[in-house]
């Protein structure tokens, strides 16, 4: 297992870090693509969910423990809800193109 863990931690830092530089390197040459700005979305949305929730099992293991059991209803209404602010907001400011 612990090798499980390490090898999804190394794909999802690996990620992080590469999804923007070889979107900027090879989508760029066909559209202009901002690659700082699809770092620090990546970041927004990958890393900083997954570090809080990290820093809550380790601070607080037993609220945790008991929240765990609706853990899948409260994603899917926390995606279903931030899919539809996505399709009710203007796109401004989300995967900006660099001009």
């Amino acid at each position: 297992m612990a090798l499980s863990v390490l090898m999804t931690l190394c794909s999802t830092l690996g990620a992080i870090v590469l999804t923007p530089l070889l979107t900027e390197g090879l989508a760029g040459q066909y559209v202009p693509v901002d690659g700082w700005a699809l770092f620090s979305d990546t970041l927004r949305i990958v890393l900083i969910p997954v570090a809080g929730g990290l820093a809550l099992h380790h601070l607080f293991p037993r609220a945790v423990k008991a929240v765990l059991p609706l853990s899948p209803v409260i994603s899917v209404v926390a995606i279903a809800s931030g899919e539809t602010n996505q399709a009710l907001m203007p796109a401004e400011g989300f995967g900006r193109v660099r001009e």
